[in-house]
């Protein structure tokens, strides 16, 4: 008998919280910098939950270069579609 398979936990950006990876939005910079919501995306990913004042703080710009090792600016219109969507 096998044992049942545990989620993966995600820390959220801008509050710190863990959370399970479902739960949350990833954060994807691509090569211009742009950073965009894509759960499928490749490359190194950042994750947040959808509590408004939780994305305010995730998308300030020291906490998206730290995150990504690398300046970085965020796609407003795609993380709040992705976010609202959910």
């Amino acid at each position: 008998m096998t044992a049942p398979a545990r989620e993966p936990m995600r820390t959220c950006l801008g509050c710190r919280r863990r959370r399970p990876k479902r739960a949350m939005v990833r954060l994807v910079r691509g090569d211009d910098g742009r950073v965009s919501a894509d759960r499928t995306g490749p490359g190194r990913g950042a994750y947040v939950c959808g509590d408004p004042a939780c994305l305010e703080r995730a998308l300030k710009p020291a906490r998206l270069a730290h995150a990504f090792r690398r300046p970085s600016a965020a796609a407003m219109e795609s993380i709040e579609t992705a976010v609202s969507g959910r």
